[in-house]
């Protein structure tokens, strides 16, 4: 039988923190941090925001300030620029930029999606927004799968990759970076990682880890389906049609300060 694959990312937005080497006029609103230009909906960490001089800023060219702002999306509150632990400077004109930084550290409740509204502020239905997601201890910046060179063959080998940012203190930190195989109601763990070891060997494939420095590491899912119908266990399905659906779970951060879950899904979807 043959299959396609592709895949749906279950997130607020598809975002990865990708660097621009130029930041034209013509994009229109857009993120900058430490000298680079980022896309919308990139991830910053928090330690590497702190302070003005490590700001993120959302410029809109050739404009002027008039009510810009930084809101966070979860609460819908319009950040205060001069309270902590978020704060911000406001540029005008030629260019209306609002720089955002952290003045010491942030709550749990800081953590999250946060955009940019400018040149007017986010209730004025034409202003222009760019979303950043500002988080604590560790992200997973993005999931993905690898699709094999030719879909039509069985059987089908694929590989996912989750990228996890961030802090890259795992000997002291990471309780958990576990793949798992979700069916209706019920989670199969298929590959387990803490503090520095990662363990991937399962019927239907295996995986690794790979650091690529600065707190950046790849769990890799390497899976292998040949078509026929499985009916129990890890990838058990009622058809043979080839849908799966994967999740990426991580736990880390210090047991008394708060520690994050992440959690992010991906679809692997046979027709």
């Amino acid at each position: 039988m043959a299959l396609s694959v592709s895949e749906v990312i279950l997130v607020f937005l598809l975002s990865i923190s990708e660097v621009i080497s130029q930041c034209p006029p013509s994009s229109g609103i857009y993120l900058r941090h430490d000298g680079n230009c980022y896309t919308n909906g990139s991830y910053f960490f928090d330690a590497d925001i702190r302070g003005a001089s490590n700001s993120i800023m959302c410029v809109l060219f050739d404009t002027t300030l008039n009510g810009g702002e930084w809101v966070n999306v979860t609460s819908g509150s319009s950040v205060n620029c001069s309270t902590n632990p978020l704060r911000c400077n406001e540029v005008s004109s030629p260019n209306a930029n609002i720089s955002l930084y952290i003045d010491g550290g942030v709550m749990s409740s800081d953590d999250g999606w946060y955009k940019c509204c400018l040149p007017t502020n986010c209730s004025d239905f034409n202003t222009n927004i760019v979303f950043a997601n500002i988080f604590r201890w560790v992200q997973i910046e993005t999931i993905t799968v690898d699709l094999p060179s030719d879909i039509t063959v069985l059987p089908q080998t694929y590989t996912l990759h989750a990228i996890k940012i961030g802090s890259n203190d795992h000997s002291s930190f990471l309780h958990a970076a576990n793949w798992y195989y979700e069916s209706g109601s019920s989670s199969t763990q298929l590959c387990t990682g803490s503090r520095a070891s990662y363990s991937c060997t399962f019927m239907y494939g295996n995986g690794m880890s790979v650091d690529y420095g600065s707190g950046r590491w790849d769990y890799t899912l390497t899976v292998t389906w040949s078509g026929d119908t499985i009916t129990s266990g890890v990838l058990s399905q009622s058809n043979n049609n080839g849908d799966h659906v994967f999740r990426f779970y991580l736990d880390f951060g210090h047991i008394y300060h708060s520690p994050v879950q992440r959690n992010r899904d991906i679809f692997v979807t046979g027709k």
